[in-house]
C-alpha cells in the first residue's frame, strides 16, 4: 500500500503537529510510548519518543493488518502485549498507533530474544524493562484502546468545528470590510465634483485596502459595446496607480493575452515554482487578479491588480474586493452614458 499523502489545503508540518499531539496524548493515557505509523506504509511517520526501532521490521510486523476500526494485537512477544489502534492524525491522514505493554513478568528461564529486539535493548535490559512495567490484561487493553479511539476522534471533530468557526469568521470580517469599502467609496463619489476626481478617488481607497503594488485598468471602445459609439466624456481609457511592473508593448501584449479574456468572472494568478514558465510570459508579475468591468449586460472593461504588497498569494477576499471596485466603476461608465444625451441637448 502506498503511503498516504497530506491533503493539499493542509500545512505538512501541521499534520506532522497533530501525530505528535497523538503520540503524546496515547502515552499519557496508558502509560507508555506509542509509535505511528502510515496505515500500509514501508516507515513509521513518527518514532518511538524514547529508543529508535528497525523501520524494516515494523514493516514486516503490520504487512498483513488491514486497517480498520477497532484496537487489535500483533502476535505476542514472551511478556509483551503489542496493540495496535488505527486512528486519524487528521481528516484523511490514516495511522497505526502502536504500544507495547506487560502481560507478565519475565521468568528466569523465559526466552526473550524477540523482546529485546523489539525493544532495541539486551535481555538483562528487557527483564528489567518487563518488570518494571505494571501488568495489563488483553480485555482491559481493547476497552481503554476503545476509549482512546473515541476520544482521539472526537479532538480530530473538535479540530474541524474550529476550522470551521476561523472559515466563517474570516468570511464575516471579508464581508464587513466590503460593506465598508463599498460605504466609504459611496460617501467619497458623493463629494466627488468629477467623473475623474470619483475615479482617483475610489483608486486611492483601493490601495489603501487591497495589498497590491499596482493597480491597473482599461475602459473599452464605446463599439465594443455595440452602443451607438458615444464617447464617454470624463472617463479615462486607461486607469493605474502604483507601481506597474509592466511597460509599454508588455502591457499591450498583458491586454491582450490576458485581461481582455476575462469576461465572466475573476482570474486568479499566484506564481510559484510549479509555474510553466513556458506558458506564463510575464515574468514580472507574480501575484494577479483581473476581473471584468460590466453593467448592464455589457463588457465595458477590466481592472487588475498586480504583485501582492507582501510577497504573498492573492485569494478569494482580495478578489471579491477588485470585484466590487469594478462594479463600482462599471455603474460610473454607466451614469456617465446615461447623462451624454442631456448634455448634447
Amino acid at each position: 500500500m502506498a503511503i498516504a499523502t497530506v491533503p493539499a489545503q493542509h500545512d505538512p508540518s501541521d499534520v506532522l503537529s497533530v501525530s505528535h499531539a497523538a503520540a503524546e496524548g496515547l502515552r499519557t493515557w496508558f502509560g507508555t510510548e506509542f509509535r505511528l505509523l502510515d496505515a500500509g506504509a514501508e516507515r513509521p511517520r513518527h518514532r518511538g519518543l524514547d529508543r529508535p526501532w528497525d523501520d524494516a521490521a515494523i514493516a514486516r510486523q503490520v504487512a498483513g493488518m488491514t486497517w480498520r476500526e477497532g484496537p487489535q494485537f500483533l502476535p505476542p512477544l514472551g511478556p509483551l502485549l503489542r496493540l495496535v489502534l488505527p486512528i486519524y492524525v487528521d481528516e484523511q491522514q490514516r495511522a497505526l498507533a502502536i504500544g507495547t505493554f506487560v502481560r507478565h513478568r519475565a521468568a528466569a528461564d523465559e526466552d526473550l530474544d524477540g523482546a529485546a529486539v523489539w525493544l532495541d535493548m539486551n535481555e538483562d535490559e528487557t527483564a528489567a524493562w518487563v518488570n518494571a512495567q505494571p501488568l495489563w490484561t488483553c480485555d482491559a487493553l481493547l476497552r481503554f484502546g476503545r476509549l482512546a479511539i473515541e476520544k482521539l476522534a472526537a479532538d480530530r471533530k473538535l479540530r474541524r468545528i474550529e476550522r470551521d468557526v476561523d472559515n466563517v469568521t474570516q468570511n464575516l470580517v471579508a464581508t464587513y470590510e466590503q460593506i465598508t469599502f463599498l460605504y466609504q467609496v459611496t460617501e467619497r463619489l458623493a463629494r466627488a465634483e468629477s467623473v475623474e476626481s470619483q475615479v482617483d478617488s475610489l483608486l486611492q481607497r483601493l490601495v489603501e485596502l487591497l495589498p497590491a503594488r499596482a493597480i491597473v485598468g482599461q475602459f473599452l471602445p464605446p463599439d465594443s459595446c455595440g452602443d451607438d459609439g458615444h464617447d464617454r466624456p470624463g472617463m479615462p481609457a486607461l486607469l493605474m496607480s502604483g507601481e506597474c511592473p509592466l511597460e509599454g508593448h508588455q502591457l499591450q501584449r498583458f491586454i491582450q493575452e490576458i485581461a481582455l479574456r476575462v469576461q465572466d468572472k475573476p482570474f486568479v494568478f499566484n506564481r510559484d515554482e510549479n509555474t510553466d514558465t513556458r506558458r506564463w510570459t510575464f515574468p514580472e508579475v507574480n501575484q494577479l487578479i483581473v476581473v471584468p468591468l460590466s453593467a448592464g449586460g455589457c463588457l465595458l472593461g477590466w481592472v487588475a491588480a498586480m504583485n501582492h504588497g507582501g510577497d504573498q498569494w492573492f485569494g478569494t477576499v482580495q478578489a471579491r474586493l477588485l470585484q466590487c471596485v469594478a462594479t463600482v466603476l462599471g455603474m460610473l461608465s454607466n451614469n456617465v452614458l446615461d447623462d451624454e444625451p442631456d448634455e448634447r441637448d
